[in-house]
């Protein structure tokens, strides 16, 4: 008969595994199962890229798009949505190409290469590029320039390392202990808050990818807003996507509020 302590040892062994398994079937796994299809994609676009012949082009990238999309998840990487943008702006469809450098910039928000090519598809959309100030670009850095995924994991780092010189303090006080647990925990409280406003406060944003008209009320009955401002690729705060039916009420860049039928429109 095993000991009790070997048969213990054995179970936690044994849910360890399974844990690890687990972790591994929904990070790694799917990832595992979608990197063929994006590497024939990646083949295919090479392809668009070094073809002459202007039916040659046109088909290997929308072959790479096919494939591209087949192998988007339900929350795409940053790098995948870039490729997916890319590959939607060589095919002059700069709406969605945009959409995807929105979702890119979520996951990758001090890309350059995803700024510059996000700002290059705005100009042949004929849309200004997004704009910035001081004010965002330093005293909100870790607002507007930290993915959510960073944002968590900054505020278990800073959790973690306030709880560790707290414990610190207990066992030995040292002023200099105390002073970087109150730090940790006001940095990680400040990164939390910008991390649940980001997550679930504040309001969703879109962007139209058909070109559309904007209505005053939630119908094709109805006029118009002022402007036509429905550009393909024009970034709007969603107010309202239940409510409506088949329409999303949506606050545009001028601060007009107007309705978008949801075929037009998705969100970022």
């Amino acid at each position: 008969m095993k000991h009790l302590s070997s048969i213990i040892s054995s179970s936690k062994y044994s849910a360890l595994c399974s844990v690890l398994i687990g972790l591994y079937i929904m990070l790694i796994g799917p990832l595992a199962a979608e990197e063929p299809l994006a590497t024939q994609a990646f083949k295919e676009y090479e392809e668009g890229e070094r073809a002459s012949d202007p039916e040659v082009r046109q088909k290997a990238f929308n072959d790479a798009l096919t494939h591209y999309l087949q192998a988007e998840p339900a929350h795409p990487s940053g790098e995948l949505c870039f490729n997916i943008a890319n590959t939607y702006f060589q095919l002059g469809e700069y709406g969605f190409a945009i959409l995807y450098y929105y979702k890119a910039q979520k996951q990758l928000p001090r890309d350059q290469g995803v700024a510059a090519n996000l700002k290059i598809a705005l100009q042949k959309a004929g849309l200004p590029a997004p704009s910035s100030s001081f004010i965002q670009d330093y005293l909100l850095y870790f607002h507007n320039k930290l993915s959510d995924n960073e944002k968590a994991l900054l505020v278990l780092v800073f959790f973690f390392g306030a709880f560790g010189f707290a414990s610190g303090h207990i066992w030995q006080p040292q002023t200099i202990l105390r002073t970087l647990s109150i730090a940790c925990a006001i940095l990680g409280s400040i990164i939390f808050i910008s991390f649940l406003w980001s997550e679930y406060f504040a309001p969703p944003e879109a962007v139209i990818v058909k070109p559309t008209e904007v209505r005053l009320a939630a119908g094709e009955q109805y006029a118009a807003v002022a402007g036509n401002p429905g550009i393909p690729g024009t970034k709007v705060e969603v107010i309202s996507m239940e409510k409506e039916g088949n329409w999303m009420k949506v606050r545009l860049p001028s601060g007009e509020v107007g309705y978008i039928a949801k075929d037009n429109v998705r969100v970022v």
